[in-house]
């Protein structure tokens, strides 16, 4: 009679420990996909905030450009346009399996070329007309009025990714709770039983 409860009890112990084994298994492997997922989704967010932070400063130098006619003022314009151009690139590559975020890099693709054609018309403008004003303010205010469009895109963009990365961040945090609790109620069980 002993012998059959020792049994038992052992074979509940192990029971036990391989459910707890497969849900720290299951769990690990959930966790490791939610690091991953907050990693890219870290990422994209560095990457708009570099937009974001690029956009203003070629808006900065092209304004200056206006005012002054002072070609060198386009240099930081130039090089701003490169980056925002190739952080896009990137940021296509890193959302091309997200078709919502896609379709939304597309929009701010395609709004961030509009600004670059407004700003492009009023240097070529500054440059062959030299400063008539009412010209360029009424370029200017488009090309003001096109950034705030674009850096409230990368605003929305940000929230949304903000709230996912939240999301993700409790279910983990759910897990490991669940992980903890599921190890140290089913160690004490096997104890019990053993």
């Amino acid at each position: 009679m002993i012998e059959k409860r020792v049994r038992v009890g052992f074979c509940l112990s192990l029971a036990l420990l391989a459910i707890i084994g497969l849900v720290s298994y299951q769990t690990t492997l959930k966790l490791r996909d939610t690091d991953a997922w907050e990693a890219h989704i870290e990422e994209l967010l560095a990457k708009l905030d570099l937009i974001a932070l690029k956009l203003r400063d070629a808006e900065i130098s092209q304004r200056s450009y206006i005012i002054t006619g002072n070609a060198r003022d386009l240099a930081p314009y130039q090089a701003s346009l490169r980056v925002i151009d190739s952080e896009l690139q990137e940021l296509h590559g890193l959302t091309s399996d997200v078709p919502n975020i896609t379709q939304q890099i597309n929009i701010l693709d395609a709004e961030v070329a509009l600004e670059w054609q407004v700003n492009a018309r009023a240097n070529t403008l500054r440059l062959r007309e030299g400063p008539d004003v009412a010209t360029q303010i009424a370029l200017a205010e488009q090309s003001k009025q096109l950034a705030q469009r674009i850096l409230n895109k990368i605003d929305q963009l940000e929230e949304e990714q903000n709230q996912l990365l939240q999301k993700h961040t409790d279910q983990a945090e759910a897990r490991a709770l669940v992980l903890n609790l599921t190890i140290g109620f089913g160690s004490f069980l096997a104890i019990v039983l053993v």
